[in-house]
């Protein structure tokens, strides 16, 4: 088995996710792998389930807004840059739950038109 450098993880294929908000923020792009994972995960989320999983105080009384857009999108970030510095403190489980939640409650597909599924 060989392994990728960490620059090759976060630089090659990386997929874009665009992320709907009124504000306008540009889209962000994630591993392939954490993507596929995400969109798996948002197909089998829950909001009232997983929204407080994330964050105390996120509830899906809030659900599809942009104020909850943003927290979501901000809970991410901390996801990726504690990936990118390789803290002690990163959860795989957490960050695929952030990019699910982004994906679910933003409106967007699970999974594109194109998109193959793997086997």
């Amino acid at each position: 088995m060989t392994f990728q450098s960490k620059s090759a993880l976060f630089e090659s294929g990386a997929q874009v996710i665009p992320i709907p908000t009124r504000s306008a923020q540009t889209p962000f792009k994630r591993p392939p792998t954490l993507t596929r994972a995400a969109r798996w995960r948002a197909t089998r989320y829950r909001s009232a389930r997983d929204l407080p999983r994330l964050a105390a105080g996120l509830s899906s009384t809030r659900a599809g807004s942009d104020a909850l857009l943003a927290r979501l999108r901000e809970i991410e970030e901390e996801c990726w840059r504690a990936l990118k510095d390789g803290a002690a403190h990163y959860s795989a489980e957490r960050h695929v739950l952030a990019l699910a939640a982004l994906i679910a409650e933003g409106g967007l597909p699970a999974r594109t038109a194109g998109q193959r599924t793997r086997r």
